[in-house]
């Protein structure tokens, strides 16, 4: 017999200025390590600056947060 999955609870949020040190250590780590077509990590303020960017054309910026 098959088990069904397990229950994970994952929240999608919109991502507000607090979240943004975390999405940049984030990103970082898949920039150096994984796959990104930027060379070097950006900072926390370039980060911010494109959140604002993105939200101020009335676009989503998305986060998703598991466990708090």
């Amino acid at each position: 017999m098959i088990s069904p999955p397990p229950v994970i609870n994952i929240i999608i949020r919109r991502c507000e200025d607090e979240d943004v040190a975390s999405v940049t250590r984030i990103y970082g780590h898949h920039v150096l390590h994984l796959a990104s077509f930027e060379v070097e990590p950006p900072s926390e303020d370039d980060m911010r600056d494109r959140h604002r960017n993105i939200v101020g054309k009335g676009l989503p910026y998305l986060v998703a947060e598991y466990a708090g």
